[in-house]
């Protein structure tokens, strides 16, 4: 499964490495990717990534760009739907 649902809660799925250092990613989209990572250490949806990323940074990220970092996770099996919610 590679579709992001934008109101479900996503975390790092069990079989996660412990950092991303193994993800090819651009410079520009790293520290946004660190972050989002990062977080994920708890349950969040798109719309909880976004807004945690706007306090920490000051700049809303858009929808696409969020869902574009999730699904790159997801189809590495490194996150996965929170059971929690």
């Amino acid at each position: 499964m590679t579709s992001i649902n934008p109101t479900s809660a996503y975390i790092r799925s069990k079989t996660a490495p412990g950092d991303i250092c193994g993800l090819e990613r651009r410079a520009d989209s790293s520290a946004f990717l660190d972050e989002i990572w990062s977080l994920l250490s708890t349950p969040q949806t798109v719309d909880t990534l976004r807004r945690r990323i706007a306090h920490d940074s000051g700049v809303l990220p858009d929808d696409s760009a969020v869902v574009s970092a999730l699904k790159d996770l997801l189809a590495r099996d490194w996150i996965e739907m929170s059971p929690d919610v």
